[in-house]
C-alpha cells in the first residue's frame, strides 16, 4: 500500500471474501492532536469491532496496536457473525470516507491463503 497522508485502512480477506483482520495505521491530520473527530470515530470503530470480537463472539484475535496504528486478525477461521462485526465496522469507516476522503483511505484487498 502506498502511504497517503490520512489514516491508511487495510481490509483483509480470505479466499472466500470473508474478513479475517484489518490494518490502521496513520493520523488523519483534519485537527490538532487530541482533537480530531475523524481519528475519534476511525478509532471507536476499530476498538470497538476488536472489543465485540473477543467480549462478545469469544474470538481470539492477534492485536497490535500503537498511537496511530491498530492490526487486528483473527486466530481461528472466520463465519458469519465475525464477518458481519468486521463488515459493520466497514460500512461506518466507509461513511467516514465519503466525508472526509482526505483524513481516511480504505483499500479492501484479497487475501492471497
Amino acid at each position: 500500500m502506498v502511504r497517503r497522508s490520512g489514516v491508511e485502512i487495510e481490509i483483509f480477506r480470505n479466499a472466500l471474501g470473508l474478513v479475517v483482520g484489518f490494518s490502521a495505521k496513520g493520523h488523519a491530520g483534519t485537527a490538532k492532536h487530541g482533537k480530531d473527530i475523524v481519528c475519534a470515530a476511525i478509532s471507536a470503530l476499530t476498538q470497538t469491532t476488536a472489543l465485540g470480537l473477543v467480549k462478545h463472539l469469544n474470538r481470539e484475535i492477534d492485536l497490535q496496536h500503537a498511537s496511530g496504528d491498530m492490526v487486528v486478525r483473527l486466530k481461528a477461521k472466520p463465519d458469519a457473525l465475525t464477518n458481519a462485526v468486521f463488515e459493520t465496522m466497514i460500512l461506518g469507516l466507509n461513511e467516514i470516507e465519503k466525508i472526509n476522503p482526505q483524513g481516511v483511505h480504505i483499500l479492501d484487498a484479497q487475501e492471497v491463503k
